[in-house]
């Protein structure tokens, strides 16, 4: 996520879930709240503004919640680059694969083959602010299921820096 942090360095998803609730409910009530320099914005525009990413640091989690209702029920991948923090989930939900360590080679753990591991690197290095998205093909073993599969990255970028990729989110589904 785009998130600036805690005082002990934590950073992106490391941030416990009640600290990063405490962030939303501060950033809506200055929004809310009438300053000296500023008048309150109403309940709807406070919403608004934070959903549409007005507010900087939120506009990261409601790309990933867009994507993900609207690739419900397929397998999908969740990686934040800041934490090295992956997690991919089958259509039901359930966890295929958790991981903290960057160094496991799930490429290799889930047989795809290095021609593929090097497309999809060289397509993700292509991606940016303006061009988020990938489409590929590969060959991979699922549950114990070797076939085709169609896949879809996208990728996440800082809000607060220039050019900073946060993370990548996607999902696959077999070839029919």
């Amino acid at each position: 996520m785009g998130w600036k942090g805690l005082s002990d360095g934590l950073k992106g998803e490391e941030i416990p879930i009640s600290a990063q609730v405490v962030s939303i409910v501060d950033v809506y009530d200055a929004l809310t709240s009438e300053r000296c320099y500023k008048k309150a914005f109403d309940h709807d525009t406070a919403i608004q503004m934070i959903l549409d990413g007005q507010c900087g640091q939120f506009k990261v989690m409601q790309e990933k919640i867009d994507f993900f209702k609207s690739n419900s029920g397929m397998n999908l991948i969740d990686y934040n680059a800041v934490s090295g923090q992956l997690t991919i989930l089958n259509g039901k939900r359930q966890i295929l694969c958790q991981r903290n360590n960057p160094k496991i080679d799930l490429f290799k753990e889930f047989g795809v083959n290095e021609e593929d591991v090097q497309y999809i690197r060289v397509l993700l290095h292509q991606t940016s602010v303006q061009n988020k998205e990938i489409s590929v093909q590969i060959k991979a073993t699922v549950e114990n299921n070797s076939q085709k599969y169609k896949m879809k990255l996208h990728t996440l970028w800082s809000p607060m820096k220039k050019d900073v990729c946060i993370g990548i989110i996607g999902y696959f589904d077999t070839v029919k």
